[in-house]
């Protein structure tokens, strides 16, 4: 790979293979009049103390300057489309006082309209792919919204432009120079890149052919059976929610595990996961996306940029298997999954399932990610300044699969599930929920037992 461009502003740049891919189903789903396909993902973060709204605005604009990647613009958004890096400008956050209302109703409606503020999908001709708020709730209250364009950002570059906001912010409150990693590589490399390697390279087809073998009877967009579904396809995109924890004596026996087995909380709780699936739908051959990050490479450890791609793990749940050994399995697929999701996933469904339009599925499959120690960094103190992550509630106008999405930290684990509720029930979800936490629980407590024998146990 190339270094970093120095001083030029690149143009008439390919499209990566999953913004083609992204932007295909934006206009699938508008086309079948289901919505709107939100691109945006956000979060929020309660600031107490000192606000320095004007070095708040210097960091987010010094952000925008520092990454290509916020301000790429997609004129020509076709299959052979291109895209451009814009020149930097200032960026100033909207803001808005709440302070006129009950101190007490304040924060609850700064989320709700941060919800609202923060899903608007942005013009993509416009070069500028982040929008920020700021509610102020009392002197030394607020609340910052900001979102990214999943276009061209995953969620490890949301931490990255966390992490370097707060520090350019302190920075300019202290009148010192940033301390920021060096940029070796741009967005702009990581695009041509891609179109190079995947146009020149045999690995990736190599890679294909050997997804083709792992998944063969089972395709790549495996469907999820639970019992009391709905309907067998997706098509209406009502979005539900259920939030879910482990209790704390199962974390404390999954830290053990974890350290004694010498493996991580992903691991141990997606085989978890994966056993749910089976007690509840009876099958043993199971397919889940797991997210699969292309940051392989130092230079790329720092690049924002859409790094991120999901890939399929196939498990055989055999029920004579102990769950140690199931763990074991898992992790072996886990691991060849990831290298083998290196090639992006458009280009691995396009190949093994051509009639799919990329993740937009007929029928539901599962995807599953942990995200260790939380999403945003957690808590800090930015130059006096308290910084919280706050979830914001999104506004999500369709769903392609069941999600579950948990969060691994010193205060415990919690998860989400997301549902196509137009698929399951609301009652199988909280089962399969259900199962999931006391699955952890029961292999947790007996390792060595085989699994069958802890299922007919229940």
């Amino acid at each position: 790979m190339r270094t970093a461009n120095e001083g030029s502003r690149p143009e008439g740049l390919p499209l990566l293979s999953d913004q083609i891919d992204r932007l295909a189903i934006q206009q699938w789903v508008e086309k079948q009049d289901l919505g709107v396909e939100v691109r945006m993902f956000g979060r929020g973060f309660r600031l107490t103390g000192p606000l320095d709204t004007d070095a708040l605005d210097s960091a987010l604009t010094a952000l925008v300057a520092r990454h290509e990647a916020l301000r790429a613009a997609f004129p020509d958004r076709g299959r052979t489309g291109r895209q451009e890096i814009r020149e930097a400008r200032p960026f100033t956050p909207e803001r808005v006082d709440l302070t006129a209302l009950p101190e007490d109703e304040r924060a609850d409606e700064a989320l709700r309209l941060a919800g609202a503020f923060l899903s608007r999908n942005l013009d993509l001709d416009g070069g500028l792919l982040m929008s920020g708020v700021v509610y102020r709730l009392g002197e030394q209250d607020h609340l910052l919204g900001l979102a990214v364009d999943h276009l061209v950002v995953d969620g490890q570059s949301f931490e990255i432009l966390v992490n370097e906001l707060w520090e350019l912010y302190a920075a300019a409150v202290e009148g010192r120079e940033a301390k920021l990693p060096e940029q070796r590589f741009t967005y702009a490399d990581f695009v041509r890149w891609e179109a190079e390697w995947l146009g020149r390279d045999p690995s990736p087809r190599q890679m294909i052919a050997r997804f083709a073998e792992l998944l063969d009877g089972i395709g790549t967009n495996a469907p999820v059976y639970l019992p009391g579904m709905l309907r067998e396809t997706n098509d209406r995109y009502a979005v539900g929610t259920f939030d879910g924890s482990l209790p704390p004596e199962t974390c404390a026996l999954l830290t053990e595990y974890c350290r004694s087995a010498r493996t991580t909380p992903f691991v141990v709780l997606f085989t978890a996961y994966l056993c749910a699936l089976h007690a509840r739908s009876g099958r043993s051959d199971l397919a889940a996306l797991i997210p699969v990050t292309r940051r392989t490479e130092e230079h790329l450890l720092d690049l924002v940029a859409f790094l991120s791609t999901y890939a399929t793990v196939r498990v055989r749940v055999n029920p004579s298997l102990t769950f140690k050994e199931l763990s074991r399995t898992v992790r072996s697929a886990v691991l060849e999954t990831q290298r083998l999701g290196q090639v992006p996933a458009p280009e691995v469904t396009s190949s093994l399932a051509p009639n799919h339009l990329g993740r937009l599925l007929e029928r539901p499959c599962t995807f599953f990610d942990v995200a260790p120690g939380g999403w945003s960094g957690g808590d800090r103190e930015a130059a006096g300044l308290s910084v919280a992550p706050t979830e914001v509630p999104g506004d999500q106008h369709q769903i392609e699969s069941l999600e579950v999405f948990a969060s691994v930290d010193d205060s415990g684990v919690d998860f989400t599930v997301l549902f196509p509720a137009d698929v399951f029930g609301e009652e199988s979800v909280r089962e399969l929920a259900h199962e999931f936490t006391s699955l952890v629980h029961r292999f947790l407590t007996a390792p060595d037992t085989a699994i069958g024998d802890v299922l007919r146990a229940d």
